[in-house]
């Protein structure tokens, strides 16, 4: 991809448009975000934009480590490749929480995004968590499960609605009998968790 970062890395008010990771297996196609559990690295994205990109996995962005932190990003039109997951954003997992990864994403539109596999907009690995803040989910599409997000088995996904309403609505994937193109916002597997808080009229 145009980023791989292995210590601390802010982007704002960066446009990433048709950049790719190359390979079989590639990850990140704008930004590879690559730390392990005891990195005190930082990645922080604020008010960038990632259209076009794509890669197996993470057409847009494929993050681990612990201090993910997106504020302000439009995602629009990223896909993946070679039947891979999260076309916008792929939260790595890991063997338990302790190794994989956490994003916060605040205040960001997701729309338009494809993934090849599932996760139309947002893949969330095993033991992931990706909180969503204010954050819109919007006309996303996954050959798979999650047009919108999938939740893998024992991940968590947190949507806030702190100052704003929040929408995930209107992506499609397929359902448990494989037809595709169904209504399919969020996908949770086994023992998964969703939360769901409001603050206000939210």
């Amino acid at each position: 991809g145009a980023v791989y970062n292995t210590t601390s890395f802010h982007s704002e008010g960066n446009t990433y448009t048709n950049n790719y990771a190359n390979s079989d297996i590639g990850k990140g196609g704008a930004i590879y975000n690559s730390m392990d559990k005891n990195s005190k690295g930082k990645f922080t994205s604020k008010g960038d934009t990632f259209s076009g990109n794509h890669a197996v996995d993470g057409g847009a962005l494929y993050l681990t480590g612990k201090n993910n932190i997106i504020t302000g990003a439009t995602f629009d039109n990223n896909y993946t490749d070679n039947q891979g997951s999260g076309a916008a954003v792929y939260v790595a997992g890991g063997a338990n929480a302790d190794e994989a990864a956490m994003a916060i994403i605040n205040d960001s539109t997701f729309t338009h995004n494809h993934a090849l596999g599932s996760g139309g907009a947002i893949y969330i690995g095993e033991y992931a968590t990706a909180t969503l803040i204010d954050t819109n989910v919007t006309d996303n599409v996954a050959e798979s499960r999650g047009g919108g997000i999938l939740v893998s088995r024992n991940a968590t996904l947190e949507v806030i609605a702190r100052t704003k309403d929040v929408v995930i609505n209107n992506n499609n994937g397929s359902n448990s009998d494989g037809i595709t193109g169904v209504r399919n916002d969020i996908t949770l597997y086994g023992s998964s968790h969703l939360i769901l808080d409001a603050y206000g009229d939210h």
